[in-house]
């Protein structure tokens, strides 16, 4: 729940919202707010780069997924958030050098449903 947004009386959900609960909420905010207009969907970004140079700032690097519209464009843009979302699926799990050497389990914090999971384990979270 986004502080200046709380929940409308409508709204129903458990204390854990699922994901298309979740989602319905983000496409009321972005309507309260008028952000459809300003986010560009279906388009894959293929580079980011911070600026460099003294300069502060993105690089980005990317094309429409339309079919027959794969041109490459790049615009600069001040901030980068990367918010990939916990409801994507299939998680990506980067792998650490030496990782396939590691003897227990690695997962996803999507995948770590139960701290039964976890019980009577060291474990490292990165």
């Amino acid at each position: 729940e986004f502080p200046n947004f709380p929940y409308p009386e409508s709204f129903r959900c458990e204390d854990f919202p699922t994901g298309p609960e979740v989602q319905d909420y983000i496409v009321m905010y972005s309507k309260a707010f008028g952000l459809r207009d300003k986010i560009r969907f279906k388009t894959f970004v293929t580079e980011v780069k911070p600026l460099g140079n003294q300069q502060r700032g993105w690089q980005l690097e990317f094309h429409s997924t339309e079919p027959g519209d794969r041109t490459k464009k790049s615009e600069t843009f001040d901030f980068l958030v990367v918010a990939t979302g916990m409801y994507g699926w299939p998680p990506h799990v980067p792998l650490a050098r030496g990782s396939q050497k590691f003897q227990g389990q690695i997962l996803h914090s999507c995948t770590f449903t139960d701290r039964k999971q976890a019980a009577g384990k060291i474990v490292v979270i990165v």
